[in-house]
């Protein structure tokens, strides 16, 4: 029981240890260094994917009013 309490308290100290590394660890990820992907990026792709959907759904709406008449 006590390897056990030994053993959790150094992976704890491990992943203080990491937690700490990261956060002072400034990491950027890059498309072969084109551009940051980002939350920004995401947000803006995500923006444009839903752009996309509502103006796919005004065509399907126009073209499904038009054939009802």
């Amino acid at each position: 029981m006590f390897e056990t309490v030994s053993a959790n308290a150094d992976l704890q100290n491990e992943i203080n240890s990491l937690s700490m590394q990261m956060l002072h660890f400034n990491t950027k990820t890059t498309a072969a260094g084109f551009f940051d992907i980002d939350a920004r990026l995401l947000f803006q792709i995500a923006g444009g994917g839903a752009t996309y959907l509502l103006i796919l759904l005004q065509f399907y709406n126009l073209n499904r009013n038009s054939s009802l008449t």
